[in-house]
């Protein structure tokens, strides 16, 4: 009897020493890590990898901020499937910028365990494509303007009917493609009558850009006159500074002085009439309003236009203005006659600020 209770205390101490916790063997060590991936302008990828946890997450901090503690990482973090090689992304990142990224994962204990901080940056944000059109010029059927891009990689423009219209998709695969790093100077020769715009794209990477419009009017068939302004000033201002008023004075055919009214109408708020491309009557401004627009003759009939622009630069602190606008058919002086004239200089009453 004696043997069978020390056999069955011998047996007891084997199963009660095997299922001791505090064997080596069954020991479950807390892990986590951060592996780095991949870096966007905006955006980070990485693998965080856990093990014998029961919840993980982490935090994407900028650089030289404070690195979060394990416990604001499990409370504030956002949360990763744990023992496995969960996929991360920080998104709305700043362009290129050193972030740090660290996780944590917690036991069934509530034992919690920090991972080697990692550094990842973001990348550079491309610079904005731009492109500008300028020194435009009607001769006959010509007709001439430089483009200037900045920023580019890729710079086309193309000629459109005033009854089309212009997508910078379309500008880019379809145009005629010029340098994106230099100015080029553009003639378009023997155009048919009619009316006409002209835009350019620029793209760098995955961004594009589509310049203002540029419209001009071939007129070899309609009979042109011109005028020689002995004074430009500007007549009126709007409170809100969207709306100018210049006119141009000029001896008129009974010896008098008439004038050529432009009416301004802006987009934003100036002190004088910035330089731009001014169509008559297009449907947003910047645009010359043809309400007010007209020819002011000088004991006559005043006459309105039908169409056209005005192309204003300013160099220097003087004014260019390059205007052609087509009369209305009506009972005032050179009716349906196209007026055609370029002056430079400064006008009264609105000086370059």
């Amino acid at each position: 009897m004696k043997r069978i209770f020390k056999l069955i205390f011998f047996v007891s101490a084997v199963l009660f020493a095997s299922c001791n916790p505090a064997d080596p063997d069954n020991t479950a060590t807390l892990d986590v890590k951060v592996t780095p991936g991949e870096a966007g302008i905006d955006e980070l990828t990485f693998t965080v990898t856990s093990e014998n946890a029961a919840s993980c997450a982490w935090m994407c901090v900028e650089d030289g901020t404070t690195v979060p503690s394990g416990t604001d990482i499990m409370q504030k973090g956002k949360t990763v499937f744990a023992n496995t090689e969960a996929s991360a992304k920080a998104t709305g990142l700043k362009d290129n910028t050193v972030y740090v990224i660290v996780a944590a994962a917690m036991d069934e204990a509530d034992n919690i365990l920090t991972s080697t901080p990692v550094k990842m940056t973001t990348l550079e944000k491309p610079a904005e494509p731009k492109v500008t059109l300028s020194d435009d010029a009607v001769e006959g059927s010509t007709f001439s303007f430089k483009i200037t891009p900045a920023d580019a990689e890729k710079c086309a423009y193309k000629l459109y009917k005033k009854s089309q219209s212009a997508k910078v998709d379309d500008v880019l695969s379809t145009g005629t493609e010029v340098s994106a790093t230099e100015s080029t100077t553009v003639t378009l020769e023997n155009l048919e009558d009619g009316e006409y715009f002209v835009v350019a794209a620029a793209q760098n990477g995955d961004t594009k850009f589509l310049s203002s419009k540029l419209s001009f009017l071939i007129n070899t068939a309609i009979p042109s006159y011109s005028i020689n302004p002995i004074k430009v000033y500007c007549s009126y201002k709007a409170s809100n500074g969207k709306d100018f008023m210049v006119r141009f004075v000029f001896v008129d055919m009974k010896g008098s002085n008439s004038n050529i009214a432009l009416d301004f109408v802006l987009a934003e708020s100036h002190d004088y009439v910035p330089a731009g491309i001014y169509e008559l009557g297009a449907a947003s401004a910047p645009k010359l309003d043809p309400e007010y627009t007209e020819q002011v003759i000088t004991d006559g009939i005043n006459g309105g236009f039908e169409s056209g622009t005005c192309n204003v630069s300013i160099k220097d602190g003087k004014y260019t203005f390059d205007v052609n606008l087509l009369r209305m058919d009506d009972d005032s002086f050179n009716p349906g006659e196209m007026l055609s004239f370029t002056w430079s200089g400064v006008v009264e009453d609105m000086p370059i600020l």
